[in-house]
């Protein structure tokens, strides 16, 4: 049995920079976590609550960065299409 081609085709990000910034993001808070532990600027019993903080307002910081370019792209959609399509108020 053939199936027929979907109405809309699956669109997939072919760059895998973000990614490899995202892990090489978390190795490098890691290996400044055990340097400051091993300068003696920080206790090591400290250090999760440290690594929580600043992994939590990456990650804020990742969401409002995605949602402004998210909401950028719309409008710029919709501005390219005609106005009985979309509409930019």
């Amino acid at each position: 049995m053939a199936s027929s081609p979907p109405d809309t085709p699956i669109v997939v990000n072919g760059t895998v920079l973000p990614a490899a910034l995202a892990a090489a993001l978390r190795y490098l808070i890691t290996m400044l976590g055990t340097f400051a532990v091993a300068k003696g600027w920080v206790k090591a019993e400290n250090i999760d609550g440290i690594l929580t903080v600043i992994v939590t307002l990456a990650t804020v910081g990742y969401g409002l960065l995605k949602t402004y370019r998210t909401k950028a792209n719309l409008v710029t959609t919709a501005e390219a299409a005609p106005n009985y399509i979309a509409q930019v108020k």
